[in-house]
This record gives structure tokens, sequence and C-alpha cells, in this order.
């Protein structure tokens, strides 16, 4: 049996008020949304590609959709990306292809009811 099972929750939330926000949000859905930021702060400029290919690659869709929110606008611009020589006129057209690539179907889906959404409005 473990020792928290045996404590209190008076001591268990103080113990908790303790804890570090980025070490929280590794505990729970409504934790990872309000402390998501600490992990994106901790990830390098230059990695912070690779974090959201890894991302896709893995079919991640919380962190995915949360970071899509967050970034739709930025990554809907009309820029030219060449990925593996092959060019994508927006970031989001990039994670696309990545998504159909890595037969990442839910971040796929999200994509595609992102952009749904955005063009009926």
């Amino acid at each position: 049996m473990l020792i928290y099972n045996s404590l209190p929750d008076e001591i268990l939330l103080q113990i908790f008020n303790f804890v570090m926000p980025s070490t929280k949000v590794y505990l729970n859905t409504y934790l990872y949304n309000l402390h998501h930021y600490h992990i994106v702060e901790t990830i390098p400029r230059n990695m912070f590609d690779s974090y959201i290919r890894c991302m896709v690659r893995n079919d991640y869709i919380m962190p995915f959709k949360i970071l899509l929110d967050e970034n739709y606008n930025k990554w809907n611009k009309q820029k030219r990306y060449i990925y593996k020589k092959q060019q994508h006129n927006s970031y989001l057209k990039l994670l696309k292809h990545l998504c159909i690539i890595h037969k990442s179907i839910k971040c796929k889906d999200i994509i595609d009811t992102y952009n749904a959404n955005i063009n009926k409005t």
C-alpha cells in the first residue's frame, strides 16, 4: 500500500500546493490545460518544430489541439515551407501532410475540423 493512501486529504492538499506547476502539468487533463505553457516555455525555439512534429507523429491529440488553438492564425499564414524536398504553402498544410505520412488520423481530423469551423464563420 502506498503511503499517500493513508494520509488525510488535508495533508495531501498541503503537499500538492508545494508541487511545481511544471510537474502538475502531467497529472491530468485539467492541470495540463491550466499549465501547459510551462512545457512550451522549456522547449528551445529551434526545437519547437520538432516538438510539434513529435505530437503529430505520435498522434498526441490533446497537446496538439491546444497548440493548434493557440497557433492557428500563425500556422495558417501563406508562407512556403519545404520539408524533405516537398513544398507546402503553410505550416498547417505541412502538418496535415505529416499526419497522412505518419497515419495520425486523430490529429488530421482535428486540423480538418478546425478548418471547417473557421471557414463556417
